[in-house]
This record gives structure tokens, sequence and C-alpha cells, in this order.
């Protein structure tokens, strides 16, 4: 896998349309006003990254990455995103908000704040799909509104 080092530990302004990004590992870095549109990750490593609200992801997929370790937070908007055998553990999705987004792999140590929670926690989750993630310890809290969501079977 790629390390690249990013010397100020930020990522900011990118604008990307249709790239990809195989094997790369992201650590502990920032991604910020940055739009990424038709982007591809595959075998990706986020951990410790900040995906700031600034950000916008757009009918991007993200394949076989894993997205890991405390303080890495999806707080983007991902519309038409798909997120196939990707791993998420110990992280927070705090001010995310998914849109027509599927979802596949594992979920572990996950929490979903709704309306109820303080207003950088919330999550907005529309027409999601988690119907073919594996979930273990995952859960959703203060009023979330899961019905437009599919959950695992």
């Amino acid at each position: 896998m790629k390390r690249i080092k990013f010397p100020d530990r930020r990522i900011e302004g990118v604008r990307s349309r249709g790239d990809t990004f195989d094997r790369v590992s992201y650590d502990n870095i920032e991604i910020s006003h940055s739009i990424f549109e038709d982007t591809t990750w595959t075998h990706c490593r986020f951990d410790r990254v900040l995906f700031a609200s600034s950000n916008r992801f757009s009918s991007c997929r993200f394949t076989r990455c894993r997205f890991d370790k405390q303080h890495t937070y999806l707080g983007a908007v991902f519309r038409d995103c798909v997120f196939e055998e990707c791993e998420f553990r110990n992280i927070q999705f705090w001010g995310s908000k998914f849109e027509k987004c599927t979802f596949s792999g594992r979920l572990d140590n996950i929490v979903f704040y709704g309306p109820e929670a303080s207003e950088s926690w919330r999550t907005v989750l529309s027409e999601v799909d988690f119907s073919a993630a594996r979930f273990e310890f995952v859960d959703f809290r203060c009023g979330i509104d899961l019905s437009t969501t599919r959950m695992p079977i």
C-alpha cells in the first residue's frame, strides 16, 4: 500500500472528477472544502481522517476500503455513493449526510445520531441501503429518521 505524506496534514480545495486512487493510505489528515465526482477509491485506508462538512462526494465509489481508528469522522455530504465491501470500525458519522448511498461490508462500533442530538453530531440518512452490510455494535440514537433506510436482513 502506498503511504502518501501530506506535509501540513491537510488536503484542501481539491476538485476531482473521474480520478482513481488505488492502495493509498491516508493517516491523520483533514480533507476539507473539496469536491469529488465520479471518483473511485480501491483498497485504500483512512485512519484518523477528518472528512469535513465542507466536502461533497457525488457518484463516488469506495471499494474494499477501510475507515478506522478513533478520530476518523465522516462529516461530509455523500450523494449516490457506493461503499462496496468496506470496513468501518470505531469511527464517527458526525454531521454526515448520505443520500441514495449503498453500503456493503462491515460496520463495527458505530453510532449514528439523529435530530435530538447536538447539531454537529447529527447524521441524515435518505434512501440509504445497508441491506448487504454486516452490523456489529451499531446504534441509531436520538430520533434518527430511518423511514427510507434499508437495513440488513
